[in-house]
């Protein structure tokens, strides 16, 4: 993923009481273009609300999938299933890191030493190559966590994140 936008767009359609309304999809997600990936225009609700409201619901689930058809997108409807996943769990312990500035000189060790390696590597690998010192590796750990939450240093991100996950710098990450 490349960036996410929050309730991006406003569509009108015909709701199932024949009146003209608009409805707000929750978010609008763009991968990097390496990935192959077409942007997401996605909704999110309980399944439990699917099939309570479907007759309600579909007018606005159908503008939103024709609204992404015409820009090249897909649209998803994601419940609970899809959500509480290890990339919820990634996503809620990187977000408070996209908001800092990493240590440059931390940052530009990090990077370099992973452009070396030339391959995916670990967490781990990555911290021995630039410091064999514990209290200078727990200060690289910030940084890394840093450049992981933006993107800077990629993780596949579907599975629970550890000293022993893969990662590399974007668009390798096979």
């Amino acid at each position: 993923m490349r960036t996410f936008e929050e309730q991006p767009l406003r569509l009108s359609y015909r709701a199932a009481t024949g009146r003209n309304t608009t409805g707000v999809p929750d978010f609008l997600v763009h991968y990097h273009q390496e990935a192959g990936t077409p942007t997401h225009l996605c909704d999110v609700t309980y399944r439990k609300k699917i099939f309570e409201n479907w007759q309600d619901m579909k007018p606005r689930l159908r503008a939103a999938r024709a609204h992404a058809h015409e820009h090249g997108w897909r649209y998803r409807i994601l419940t609970e299933i899809e959500i509480r996943t290890p990339l919820l769990e990634n996503a809620r312990s990187l977000l408070p890191y996209r908001r800092l500035a990493p240590n440059e000189r931390n940052q530009v060790l990090l990077l370099s030493a992973l452009l070396e390696l030339d391959s995916p590597a670990t967490p781990s690998l990555l911290l021995g190559r630039v410091s064999s010192n514990a209290a200078t590796q727990a200060e690289l750990i910030l940084t890394l966590r840093i450049l992981l939450a933006n993107g800077l240093i990629e993780a596949n991100f579907d599975h629970p994140l550890s000293m022993n996950s893969p990662i590399c710098l974007p668009g390798r990450i096979r």
